[in-house]
């Protein structure tokens, strides 16, 4: 049996835990307080003497027992509450297989909550084989009477662009009527919604960065939180506000610790390491710092290499601060004044190769293709790190230079051996893509999970792809689900692509259903 994966990647996971967690239903055509049913309520029988307390184990067998009782006999809401309990380990151990089995018999009896959560098991692969399709079909019939939560799961798949078309205007309905009966999480997504579609209108005359369109409307639908905490109070009040998702982008643990073990100075260093591992959530609150000069004088030049590293990592978030940073001017004029220092090297190249060739040259500052590639070179040459990633990418995919894969590895080798965890991922990701098995295979895929645990991004596509392809690991295609669609709401494009290349695989033929490449 494959475990169960950690859940807390997906927008709709939280609402499957509503579910699993609030007050259970009563059986169909059942009172509440039904006497048939204790295990949907709690107990306690008329005495006038002192109450013999069972104990929480005592009470948890008995429950367990007439749950299962009233499963066999054909109750959905005891078949729901068991198929749950299967999958939440309580009472029985966790079983995905049996607890998808009881979800779909309840939903087989038309159980609106079963129907819903078994749109959820289809959509991940949990105990079933994975059907974003099939899912889709039983958010709509819970939809359709009245459920809200299927109603959000509705709009966050009309927005993603895989399942069905993206419909912005449909999406936003679906949260609408979500929003409308109570569902706070669909208000936001409202507005969400309203501020990619403005954004959009925004871009479409003017190329800002190379992330597309679907990756920035996943991301427009991700977990609720701060995208980066703010930054105008201090770092460790900041990380401990915000949610699990950010923290463990971040390269901190879920859940914030006690305070002496999370101290500013720890913090940092975390977030530090992070960002040299590759989480463009780290660079960009480095950037921050930089920018607004929280600890010294402001360093326009420092956050623009922050910004600059994020974006090439695929955050819509970063280009858009580098955008901001280069149409204000400073930093052109910045890196014109530090024009011999290696990092004004770097940024102004990698500036021009992200698509902010239009800044550059509203300030005066545009470059050439040939001195954009002179200007890195001479950079990496002087052994800073970020210039080296950043040729090793231009050699490895042919940008204004010959194609040179060999070329490509030997700079990031070079920068590895300097110290750079980004680029001892990328070369993980080079072997975990070929066909090296054994020791070399071991050790790249202990150097993506360290990383990954970190926060670094491409770890977590190159993990996803090993569980995907059984690359090192048994294939597990809910957990290569579950990090391709976390690593493209951070903004990869490689994961979105791998997530759109699964959904094409087992595409249905209905019209609805296809979706034309952009």
């Amino acid at each position: 049996m494959e475990p169960l994966p950690a859940m807390r990647s997906h927008p709709l996971v939280p609402l499957l835990l509503l579910l699993a967690l609030s007050a259970p239903v009563a059986p169909a055509n059942t009172p509440p307080d039904s006497a048939r049913s204790p295990v949907f309520r709690s107990t306690r029988p008329a005495t006038l003497g002192p109450l013999y307390h069972e104990t929480d184990i005592t009470r948890e067998l008995w429950n367990s027992f007439v749950v299962v009782r009233e499963a066999n006999a054909g109750d959905p809401a005891a078949q729901h509450q068991l198929g749950l309990r299967y999958l939440l380990g309580r009472g029985f151990s966790a079983d995905t297989m049996l607890a998808a089995l009881w979800v779909a018999r309840a939903a087989e009896q038309n159980l609106t909550a079963a129907q819903f959560n078994m749109g959820i098991f289809l959509l991940n692969g949990w105990g079933v084989q994975w059907d974003p399709f099939e899912a889709y079909r039983q958010f709509e019939t819970a939809a359709a009477k009245g459920m809200p939560e299927a109603h959000y799961a509705l709009g966050a798949l009309l927005v993603e662009n895989l399942v069905v078309p993206r419909d912005l205007e449909a999406a936003a309905g679906h949260f609408r009527t979500a929003a409308d009966s109570g569902l706070a999480a669909a208000r936001e997504m409202v507005e969400r919604i309203e501020r990619f579609a403005a954004e959009e209108a925004v871009r479409r005359g003017e190329k800002r960065d190379s992330t597309s369109p679907d990756v920035r409307a996943m991301m427009a639908v991700a977990e609720s939180g701060p995208d980066t905490p703010p930054d105008s109070i201090p770092l460790r009040t900041a990380v401990r506000t915000a949610s699990p998702e950010l923290r463990s982008s971040l390269g901190l643990p879920p859940r914030p610790g006690d305070l002496l073990s999370e101290s500013e100075d720890s913090i940092r260093t975390a977030v530090r390491r992070a960002a040299d591992a590759g989480s463009p959530e780290a660079l960009i609150l480095l950037g921050r710092q930089e920018e607004e000069g929280r600890r010294g004088p402001p360093n326009p030049l420092a956050a623009g290499v922050h910004y600059a590293r994020a974006t090439r990592l695929g955050s819509p978030q970063a280009a858009q601060m580098l955008a901001a940073l280069l149409e204000r001017g400073p930093l052109a004029d910045e890196l014109k004044k530090r024009a011999g220092e290696p990092a004004a090297k770097y940024l102004w190249a990698s500036s021009l190769a992200l698509g902010f060739g239009g800044a550059l040259f509203r300030h005066q500052a545009y470059l050439t293709e040939g001195q954009a590639v002179e200007q890195l070179e001479t950079s990496a040459g002087t052994g800073y790190v970020p210039a080296m990633i950043e040729l090793g990418i231009w050699r490895f995919s042919g940008r204004w230079m010959r194609s040179d894969r060999a070329a490509a590895v030997r700079a990031w080798e070079e920068a590895a051996r300097l110290g750079s965890r980004e680029a001892e991922v990328r070369l993980a990701m080079i072997v975990v893509a070929g066909r090296e098995k054994g020791p070399e295979l071991e050790e790249a895929l202990r150097v993506l999970r360290a990383a990954s645990a970190e926060g670094a991004l491409l770890a977590d596509v190159g993990l996803a792809y090993c569980y995907e392809e059984g690359r090192g690991v048994q294939v597990n295609l809910p957990a290569a689900l579950r990090l391709y669609r976390s690593s493209a709401q951070r903004g990869s494009e490689d994961a979105y692509r791998a997530l759109r290349r699964l959904h094409d695989r087992r595409r249905p033929a209905e019209k609805r259903y296809a979706i034309t490449a952009e």
